[in-house]
């Protein structure tokens, strides 16, 4: 027995056609309700006429890795497992190969993770340092790169950065 929905988005509307036949489950989204109502009559008849179809010849739940891969082992996973532990640092969020924002923090990945509501960035990178160097070594980055999300003003002098030699 097929189970035809119409779905509405903002600008798209579409079918969803849902077949159950034999213990096999197949679903499809299709651009009307007559493809969606053709598709589910095909896809019955054709698992009611043969065996399954490779793909769903497996039992409800089974998960199948691909081809050549060997799932770890529990005692594997446990040797790769490194601590999560609070890192202090300087951290750098980077869009391309832009730098957008520059921060400290003594929780980076945590800091970090904070910022993804906040901040557009695809990369990041992380200068591990002590607490007490943090605050004076964010504020030479800051300096150096000027990043378009950081408050420049607020711990830099308008002087830009220039190396001691």
């Amino acid at each position: 027995m097929a189970t035809i929905r119409r779905y509405k988005g903002v600008r798209v509307e579409h079918w969803r056609a849902e077949v159950c036949c034999r213990g096999i489950r197949d679903a499809a989204t299709l651009k009307t309700e007559e493809e969606a109502r053709a598709w589910a009559r095909r896809r019955e008849d054709e698992l009611q006429a043969g065996p399954p179809p490779p793909r769903t010849q497996r039992l409800p739940g089974e998960i199948i890795p691909p081809r050549g891969y060997e799932p770890l082992t529990r005692a594997q996973v446990r040797a790769r497992a490194t601590p999560l532990a609070p890192l202090c640092g300087v951290y750098f969020l980077l869009l391309g190969d832009e730098i957008v924002y520059v921060g400290k923090s003594a929780n980076v990945h945590k800091r970090i993770h904070e910022h993804a509501r906040a901040f557009k960035f695809d990369a990041v990178a992380i200068e591990p340092c002590e607490p007490f160097e943090a605050s004076m070594i964010e504020v030479v980055y800051l300096a150096k790169f000027r990043p378009i999300n950081n408050r420049i003003g607020h711990k830099v002098a308008a002087e830009p950065y220039e190396a001691a030699a």
